[in-house]
Order: structure tokens, then C-alpha cells, then sequence
């Protein structure tokens, strides 16, 4: 169908093992395999381990060696190329939420409802969107349940939904934003003793710089009360 590349599962970003907090987002872009022009990163510009870089055919099984090397990639992504274009945004929004997380020195790292990157955007992978996440989402519960994180953040009403759905119930707070004076809603609440506070506008969609701010300070305001 021309969505899904076998080669492009992600199981996370960053230094998982170090990590304070988490963000969670929908799934990876198929942007972190190619440039700006739509060819595929050369193995010096590679923000992650392929197949192409293990030599390794799509339907070929991966070593123990290989899985090493898949593991080590993801781990080192942020020291390594990492898509900033998108990364920035949402570092810049937790930073500004608490100083001391950030995906740059390893005690943020990224998870995904969805561990496989599609070529189209989410919106458009209607017809299989269910199935993966049905397949992938028991993957990013057993994350959840192995590391202990301080906090986890969510990213948009997709990732909220689906978080309720198959993991946790949250609480919610209906705001407007008079910045563009569209409604959001807020979420809040606990998987086994950590924190979970989420959010329903999707931070790289078409909200205003503005707007973030206003989003940001409404998260931070509430948490702080929260933690009183």
C-alpha cells in the first residue's frame, strides 16, 4: 500500500535507561530515514540503524549482534543526527514545564503509540491505523511497566485516546486558549504511582507559537498545583 516499510520499526528515541520523564507521540516520521529532498540518509548522516547499514534483506532475521547495534542506535540518537525539526518543539515545551529534562542530555526520551514509521502522514494511514495500533500498543505498555519514569507526557488527542483506551484513565480540564481561541483539554493522572499529564492540541500541527506558550503555562500552573 505503499504506508509501511518493514525496514523503519523504532522502539524508541534516546537514552531510555537514564531517562527522568517520557513523551509519547503517534509514531515516528518517515522523515528520520530520508533528507529534505526525499533520499535516504547516506550511512554518515544516519540517524539510526537500518537494515541497509546491517546488510540485512527485509525478510532476513536479525542477530543478536544486530538487535545490539539497533539498540545501541536508538540509545545514541540524540548524539548522534537527530531530527530537530521536530524534536526541538517539544523539548522546548517540557523545558519550559521543568529546566532539568531535556532529549539532549539523556533524561528525556521519546516513545511512540506506534513503533513503525509511515511514508504517509498519520491522518492518512486510515486504513491500517487500527490494526497497528492493536499490534503496537501491548510494545509500549511493557516500556511503561519495565522503566519507572518520574513523568510521562502525552502528545494530542490521538495519544491521549489511546492511552486511556489501553493503558490508564486520566482525568480531564476543558480550557480555551485566548491566543487563538480554540478549546483544549488538559488530562491528568497516574500509572502506577507516575505521573501522566497530557494535552489535546498535537504541539507540531498548526498551532501558533503563541498559542504553545499559552498551552505551556497552563500545564505548568496546573502541576504545580497538583504537586502542593
Amino acid at each position: 500500500m505503499g504506508i509501511l516499510k518493514q525496514s523503519t520499526f523504532v522502539p524508541f528515541f534516546g537514552n531510555i535507561e537514564k531517562a527522568n520523564a517520557c513523551t509519547i507521540s503517534i509514531n515516528p516520521s518517515f522523515n528520520e530515514f530520508r533528507d529534505s529532498k526525499g533520499d535516504i540518509l547516506s550511512d554518515n548522516k544516519a540517524r539510526l540503524c537500518s537494515r541497509k547499514s546491517l546488510d540485512k534483506r527485509d525478510d532476513e532475521e536479525l542477530s543478536t549482534d544486530d538487535a545490539q547495534k539497533v539498540y545501541a542506535a536508538c540509545l545514541n540518537y540524540f548524539q548522534n543526527n537527530p531530527y530537530k525539526r521536530w524534536f526541538n518543539k517539544i523539548n522546548r515545551f517540557i523545558q519550559d514545564i521543568d529546566s532539568e529534562l531535556s532529549y539532549y542530555d539523556s533524561t528525556l526520551v521519546h516513545l511512540d503509540l506506534v513503533q513503525w514509521a509511515t511514508e504517509k502522514k498519520w491522518s492518512e494511514c486510515k486504513p491500517i491505523q487500527k490494526e497497528l495500533l492493536k499490534i503496537c500498543s501491548p510494545f509500549l505498555k511493557e516500556l511503561l511497566d519495565q522503566k519507572k519514569f518520574n513523568i510521562i507526557f502525552l502528545n494530542g488527542q490521538t495519544v491521549v485516546n489511546s492511552f486511556i483506551e489501553k493503558i490508564s484513565p486520566l482525568d480531564e480540564k476543558e480550557i480555551v486558549l485566548k491566543r487563538d481561541g480554540k478549546k483544549a483539554t488538559l488530562y491528568f493522572g497516574t500509572y502506577k504511582g507516575t505521573r501522566v499529564v497530557g494535552w489535546s492540541r498535537y504541539l507540531q500541527s498548526q498551532i501558533s507559537n503563541e498559542a504553545v506558550k499559552e498551552l505551556n503555562q497552563k500545564v505548568s500552573k496546573i502541576l504545580k498545583e497538583i504537586n502542593q
